[in-house]
C-alpha cells in the first residue's frame, strides 16, 4: 500500500442505504467492532453518503484509539479513498476493525506523508477561525501552504479576496474560493448544515442576526434523511432561502462521540433534547424556532417535498 494516492475532494465510493433512522444500542468495542459498518451493510453496493462515513468513524474513533486529529484526517474521502485503493484485500467482509487495521497500515507504511497530513489539519484548525484581514494575509501565507495551498493558489486565492467585501474567517474564505473555483460540482451539493452545539446557542445566534432558527434533527444511517437532502437541500432557491433567512444547524441522534467528561453521548443528548423539548422521536424532521425558543413550523419528510418551501416561508424574516 506504499506509494497510496490520497485525494481530498470529490471521491465516489460505495455504500448501503439503511431502511430505517433506528440508533444502534450501546455494545462493547469488541462485539462492535466485529460487525460491518452502515456503509458496507446488506451486501449491496450503491453511491456512499460522507455522512454515514462520519458516523462509521465515530465508532472507529472510540474503540480504536485514534486521537482527534486522526478523526479529521480519516473520515469522508481519505477513508474513503483508501477503502477504494484496497478493495481486493478487503474482500467482502469489512468490519470496524478491518478498517482500524487498514488506517494502521497505512500509517506505519506512509509515515512522512501521514504526518504531512497531520501538521496540515493542525494548522487548518489553527487558521479557519481568524478573520480575513488582507493587511496582514502574507504573514500566514506559509500555513495555507502547509494546510494544503500550492503557491500558486494561495496568490490565486489573495486576489479572490480582494475582489470582495465580507467579514469571513479563513474557513468561509477557504470555502467560498473553493466554491468560485469549481462552481459547477458546488452547485450540485446538498447545503451543509452546521452541526449543532446547544440550543442556547443557536437561539443566541438567531437574536443577534435578527432571523428565526431552523434545528434538524437527522442521523448518519437515515435513508429518508439522504433523500431529503439530495431532493430538497441540492435546490439553489431552497439553499437561498436557508442561508439568507435562518440560523440553521443540524443534530445527529445518532452521533456516538462522548461528550467532554461525561459517559453520555452527542447522540444522546440531542435524543433528549428532541424528545424533551420537541415531544418527536423520527428524524429527519426540522423545526423552525423563534429566537425566545418558540416552535413557529415543523416539518418531517412524511409532510412531502411540496410542502418544504412553504413551510420556510413561515419562518422567513423581513
Amino acid at each position: 500500500m506504499k506509494n497510496t494516492a490520497i485525494l481530498p475532494f470529490f471521491v465516489l465510493l460505495l455504500f448501503i442505504q439503511l431502511t430505517a433512522c433506528s440508533q444502534e444500542k450501546e455494545q462493547d468495542c469488541k462485539t462492535l467492532l466485529n460487525q460491518q459498518p452502515y456503509i458496507f451493510r446488506q451486501g449491496q453496493q450503491q453511491t456512499m453518503n460522507l455522512d454515514s462515513v462520519k458516523h462509521d468513524y465515530s465508532v472507529l474513533q472510540e474503540c480504536g484509539n485514534l486521537d482527534s486529529i486522526d478523526g479529521m484526517i480519516f473520515q469522508g474521502p481519505v477513508l474513503a479513498q483508501l477503502l477504494v485503493s484496497n478493495k481486493t484485500e478487503l474482500n467482502d467482509l469489512i468490519t470496524y476493525q478491518a478498517l482500524i487495521d487498514l488506517i494502521s497500515t497505512f500509517k506505519n507504511e506512509n509515515g512522512e506523508l501521514y504526518q504531512k497530513m497531520r501538521k496540515g489539519t493542525i494548522v487548518r484548525l489553527e487558521i479557519e477561525k481568524m478573520p480575513v484581514e488582507l493587511s496582514k494575509f502574507e504573514a500566514i501565507r506559509s500555513k495555507l501552504i502547509t494546510a494544503g495551498l500550492t503557491n500558486e493558489e494561495v496568490d490565486i486565492f489573495k486576489s479572490f479576496l480582494e475582489t470582495q467585501n465580507k467579514s469571513w474567517n479563513y474557513k468561509e474564505a477557504i470555502t467560498a474560493f473553493g466554491q468560485s473555483q469549481n462552481p459547477a460540482a458546488s452547485s450540485n451539493q446538498p447545503l451543509v448544515f452546521p452541526e449543532l452545539q446547544t440550543l442556547e446557542k443557536l437561539l443566541a445566534d438567531a437574536k443577534t442576526k435578527n432571523k428565526n432558527g431552523l434545528l434538524y434533527f437527522s442521523c448518519y444511517g437515515c435513508v429518508n434523511a439522504r433523500k431529503f437532502e439530495d431532493q430538497l437541500l441540492k435546490d439553489s432557491r431552497i439553499q437561498k432561502t436557508i442561508q439568507q433567512h435562518f440560523v440553521y444547524k443540524i443534530a445527529y441522534v445518532d452521533n456516538r462521540q462522548k461528550l467532554p467528561g461525561e459517559t453520555k453521548t452527542i447522540g444522546e443528548k440531542y435524543t433528549e433534547l428532541q424528545k424533551e423539548t420537541f415531544k418527536s422521536v423520527s428524524q429527519p424532521i426540522l423545526y423552525i424556532l423563534s429566537p425566545d425558543g418558540k416552535i413557529i413550523a415543523s416539518w418531517s419528510y412524511e409532510d412531502g417535498a411540496n410542502t418544504f418551501q412553504s413551510f420556510l416561508e413561515k419562518g422567513m424574516t423581513k
